[in-house]
């Protein structure tokens, strides 16, 4: 894991995460991805890493919904 700033070591979470098979794909890096990768092809980078994280947070919000439909679901069938 890169650094976030040159000179500065990459987070302690970031050094536990990687696997054998290189870094894993967890929610962290997927976020910094999807900044990197929106950030880099823009010229208004602030505007666009909210844009990003708003994205996610709604993804996150779905994701949460979709979950607790299915614990709902689960719940009535076991009634």
């Amino acid at each position: 894991m890169e650094s976030k700033a040159p000179g500065r070591p990459a987070s302690g979470n970031a050094k536990r995460s990687k696997s054998k098979k290189g870094r894993k794909k967890t929610s962290v890096y997927l976020k910094a991805d999807l900044i990197e990768s929106f950030s880099r092809h823009s010229r208004s980078r602030g505007l666009y890493i909210y844009e990003v994280l708003e994205e996610i947070v709604e993804a996150k919000i779905r994701k949460w919904e979709a979950e607790d439909e299915k614990m709902l679901k689960e719940d009535r069938k076991a009634k």
